[in-house]
């Protein structure tokens, strides 16, 4: 595409790729583009160095997957937004199959050893507790909580009637991932030591009173989520160091 090729127009005012280029370098957004396009090649190059071959079945596959993941059921009307952003469907195909071949590269480059060999020296950061709460003003406040909860009242409906917690109330008192060190010793002790799918005993945290419900435990133990993040950081880092190398 031509620097001076018009990618739209406001009022009949012309907006060219070279207006883009420019927008993009004043607000920050080019360098990181251009990097992500440097990691596209150098996956590219990787490829052909591992003899990784893409077969047409996994590229129409993953083409159909990203295709529905956009919303888009309907192929013509796909197309047309693909024409609409000024992407024609080659180089949307092209870039798809730089995903596959990121994935593919991956299972070449990370090693199972090096999956537990980082997860055992970082075992600590992999001991986490995924919880909801729910924060009332007062103990009698907390005691209603209780109350209605044994009476088998669904948890994120309490805590969206009873939370004084603005940031999680409206989520039904969802926190998420909650690593070791965060919580009181106390409260860290009933958490990590609560069967999951359970809710715990009142707390007063300073001037307030608190129930969590635990969802979901890890002590520090390798399962499929935690080699799957593992696997992503050791690739990226390693793809980040081939990039440099690759653009000194």
């Amino acid at each position: 595409m031509q620097i001076d090729n018009v990618l739209t127009t406001v009022n009949g005012q012309k907006i060219n790729v070279s207006d883009a280029i420019a927008y993009l370098k004043f607000s920050g957004s080019f360098r990181s583009a251009i990097y992500d396009l440097v990691k596209c090649h150098v996956i590219d190059i990787k490829c052909k160095e591992f003899k990784i071959e893409i077969s047409e079945t996994e590229i129409t596959k993953k083409q159909e997957e990203r295709r529905m993941m956009t919303g888009f059921d309907n192929p013509e009307t796909f197309h047309n937004h693909l024409k609409m952003n000024g992407i024609t469907f080659d180089l949307w195909k092209t870039f798809t199959l730089f995903d596959i071949k990121k994935d593919a590269l991956k299972t070449k480059v990370v090693s199972d050893k090096e999956i537990k060999n980082y997860f055992n020296k970082h075992k600590e950061k992999f001991s986490f507790a995924c919880l909801a709460r729910i924060v009332c003003k007062s103990s009698n406040e907390i005691k209603e909580v209780q109350s209605c909860l044994r009476e088998g009242q669904d948890f994120v409906n309490v805590a969206r009637q009873y939370s004084i917690d603005s940031n999680t109330r409206y989520t039904g008192g969802y926190i998420g991932e909650v690593g070791k060190g965060i919580l009181s010793p106390e409260i860290e002790k009933t958490v990590f030591s609560a069967k999951e799918n359970t809710v715990t005993k009142p707390f007063q945290e300073n001037s307030f009173w608190t129930i969590y419900k635990v969802f979901h435990i890890n002590n520090g133990e390798l399962n499929n989520s935690v080699s799957y993040w593992i696997h992503d950081q050791i690739f990226n880092e390693w793809l980040n160091n081939e990039v440099h190398s690759a653009s000194a």
